[in-house]
């Protein structure tokens, strides 16, 4: 694939393209020695919601939080004791028969207590319960002796009773049975002196004494949730909520107490939908697109896509080239570029650079523009700060370092590489010919800066610190002539009046530059130090005017 030519090159170029071999030929060019690449794209996206019970009582709408534990605590009691000699009578009457009861003697006494408590664990890998744990006690006591006269008429027949004692007891253990719970015990119903004294009756059932001795009835039931109690909610929160009936039960309380911890955050669904997405084949080839993020308004669902970006460009063998782009961002609260730039040596054939684009750091999308590929032009006498010549796109940590090739000096200081894996940026400094700026530390400038790299600069633009995933490179300015960028551990405490602290962080490597002769006013000399192990490595330049080469 040939390159195309852009508009602004045919205003004051001339290119000859070499149809056999695929090399292009270039005239001089007053403008820029500049050309258009050709610029598809592939996706990879995915989608996900986050797993977990959503927070109890809503902190900020319309944000619901999410949480992977969850504990409930249910409690009831209840006591109910009445003696009465006069206990009231009652009549009642349904479809031809009629019950009335006398005014008499009765005494009541129960006793009733629930205690049951389950925690839930879901796994925040596979986002299925991990555990499901249930422990509680369930007892009640119910006992009635009634000395009151209760007549029943069915004309023509009838019935009357004048003594009834009953008797009820329950006693119950809840334990964890895989994932549910299951209420093991005894239920008794009827005593040795429980039963009922029947003075008349005409049905066809016997009269006397009728006794109801006790039978034991084994329990086993399960059950996939504990009883929740309350009416009535006081003291919510995102993570705990009180509910309480209301009025109260006899002599007793009922509530339940419910907790959560262990947040699925916003990381963490961020962390999922990657794996999701990175986990696929990038889609088909297509000539537009863009990088997007996209919340739902609760933040409970998020949909990512990266595009891979593929610039094709002929090549003539040995020419050096720079490929610069722009990646152009919109957002709800507004829009913002980047630029980005790769330099390398022309090859003398078609060639394809693929360069991925991250998902913006919150709602929006992000597009390439402005895609060129140029001659890059040698260093002139006193240019500094190339920014965009970095050289690869896989810089080591602090690294590769200086170099020269006579004509000028340079500095490239790669950030790592990101949470994923791609470069994370380099900082950069070129020098052509001596300059009072060529050991000035705003002489720096960052290429290639990932959307995951912070880049804290002065409100002049000059740089202090850069934070990539792997480090905190911190800008240290000892005079205009003289500054170092020391490479440390990721900071793991919060910024400070704008800045990262640095104090208790392990140095990796520190850059240390410096024009020794510049209290002479003499900038030819030029000493970069590289401390790295605790070794100290000095290189040295020394510009020749009569040749003007380092």
């Amino acid at each position: 694939m040939l390159l195309k030519t852009s508009p602004w090159f045919l205003l004051g170029c001339a290119l000859t393209m070499g149809s056999l071999q695929g090399q292009t030929t270039q005239a001089d060019c007053i403008v820029d020695q500049c050309f258009r690449p050709d610029v598809t794209y592939q996706y990879r996206f995915d989608s996900h919601t986050k797993p977990g019970f959503v927070e109890l009582c809503q902190k900020a709408p319309p944000i619901l939080k999410h949480y992977l534990h969850r504990e409930v605590h249910s409690y009831k009691k209840r006591q109910d004791y009445r003696e009465n000699a006069f206990w009231p009578g009652m009549d009642y009457s349904n479809a031809g028969r009629t019950e009335s009861t006398t005014a008499g003697y009765r005494k009541v006494d129960e006793d009733y207590v629930y205690d049951a408590t389950e925690v839930v664990e879901i796994d925040k890998l596979t986002e299925l319960i991990a555990s499901h744990t249930f422990d509680g006690t369930l007892t009640q006591t119910n006992s009635d002796i009634d000395h009151r006269f209760l007549t029943v008429t069915a004309s023509p027949n009838h019935s009357v009773r004048w003594t009834n004692i009953t008797f009820t007891s329950m006693s119950q253990v809840l334990a964890t049975s895989g994932q549910q719970g299951r209420w093991t015990g005894n239920s008794i119903a009827g005593c040795a002196s429980c039963g009922r004294w029947m003075h008349e009756d005409t049905f066809g059932f016997p009269t006397g004494w009728i006794s109801d001795p006790a039978v034991v009835t084994p329990v086993d039931a399960v059950v996939t949730g504990i009883d929740i109690f309350g009416n009535q909610i006081s003291g919510c929160t995102s993570t705990a909520r009180h509910s309480q009936e209301s009025p109260a039960p006899v002599g007793g309380s009922a509530y339940t107490d419910e907790t959560l911890s262990n947040e699925y955050t916003d990381q963490d669904l961020e962390n999922k939908v990657r794996a999701l997405m990175n986990a696929q084949a990038w889609g088909t080839l297509r000539t537009a697109g863009s990088a997007m993020r996209l919340w739902s308004p609760s933040r409970e669902w998020l949909y990512l896509r990266r595009m891979l970006t593929h610039f094709t460009y002929a090549t003539t063998k040995d020419v050096p080239y720079t490929l610069s782009w722009t990646e152009l961002t919109f957002t709800a609260t507004g829009s913002y570029s980047v630029p980005r730039s790769y330099q390398f040596a022309g090859t003398g054939a078609v060639v394809t650079y693929d360069h991925i684009v991250e998902p913006p750091k919150e709602n929006g999308f992000t597009i390439v523009i402005e895609a060129k590929l140029c001659r890059t032009p040698p260093p002139g006498p006193g240019s500094v700060g190339c920014a965009g010549c970095a050289g690869g796109s896989d810089l080591a940590l602090g690294g590769p370092g200086v170099s020269s090739d006579g004509g000028g000096v340079a500095l490239t200081m790669g950030l790592g590489t990101t949470g994923f894996g791609y470069p994370a940026g380099a900082i950069v400094l070129r020098a052509g010919g001596p300059s009072p700026d060529i050991a000035n530390a705003r002489s720096l400038s960052v290429t290639s800066v990932s959307a995951d790299t912070e880049v804290i600069t002065d409100p002049s633009g000059a740089l202090l610190q850069i934070r990539s995933a792997q480090a905190l490179a911190h800008v240290e300015v000892v005079s205009g002539s003289q500054f170092s960028v020391d490479f440390l551990a990721p900071p793991t405490a919060p910024k400070v009046g704008g800045l990262y602290p640095t104090a208790g962080l392990a140095s990796i490597v520190k850059w240390t530059v410096v024009a020794p002769d510049a209290g002479q006013g003499s900038f030819d000399r030029v000493r970069v130090i590289e401390r790295r192990g605790g070794i100290d490595r000095v290189n040295e330049f020394l510009f020749e005017p009569a040749s003007g080469r380092w």
